[in-house]
């Protein structure tokens, strides 16, 4: 009786340090003590030794555990989705639009890729033929994009390079004009002459007995 006295406290002891550390390790996590990561690889080292749980206190620690792990996805697709989202207008600022629609066709592959897997696994026969035609439509679009971006691109450059060797037009400036004040009795006026037609001018009022200044 003495001897199972002591085993029964022996356990009770080892069954409390289990429920102590459980409860620390869940509110050093709720409490940001412990990073997701962390706290999935203690969790799971602590499911597989602590055997004296009841299956009440193991399933908060795996529901704890499913939790982290569910932020971690969530948070790595989120991060992933904006690097997405401001690589591509990043590459529309500079004119690589091949490389958008890579992208885009690339994480719509594998998208469909693991969609197909689950279907195999599954023996879906409708939803692989769904998936495989899927695959394949994808594949056409991303080739008519590239082709139809390929144009766009040489067609820029045929525009600018046809721009660039038009011969410039030079608007002629018209000769600039010599004023020469005309003086006659009662009256004076300014006139406007080319330079080259000054000498004419000057021997026609010459001849005509007029004054000039």
């Amino acid at each position: 009786m003495n001897e199972t006295a002591k085993n029964a406290a022996y356990v009770k002891s080892q069954y409390l340090e289990q429920k102590i550390a459980l409860e620390e390790l869940l509110e050093s996590y709720e409490l940001g003590g412990s990073t997701a990561r962390s706290f999935i690889r203690q969790g799971e080292r602590a499911a597989d030794t602590m055997n004296l749980l009841n299956n009440q206190d193991l399933d908060r620690l795996n529901n704890a555990i499913r939790s982290a792990e569910q932020n971690m996805a969530s948070l790595g697709e989120s991060s992933r989705n904006t690097l997405d989202s401001l690589q591509d207008e990043l590459d529309e600022l500079q004119g690589r639009q091949s490389d958008i629609e890579q992208r885009r066709y690339q994480t719509q592959r594998d998208d469909l890729k693991a969609q197909q897997a689950e279907a195999i696994a599954k023996g879906d026969q409708e939803a692989i033929k769904n998936i495989t035609s899927a695959l394949r439509i994808s594949e056409q679009i991303y080739n008519e994009r590239i082709r139809q971006a390929n144009n766009e691109k040489a067609q820029a450059l045929q525009e600018s390079q046809v721009s660039t060797s038009a011969p410039t037009i030079r608007t002629t400036q018209p000769a600039p004009q010599k004023i020469i004040r005309l003086e006659y009795p009662g009256g004076a006026v300014n006139v406007g002459i080319d330079s080259t037609d000054e000498t004419k001018l000057l021997e026609a009022l010459k001849n005509a007995g007029m004054r000039t200044v």
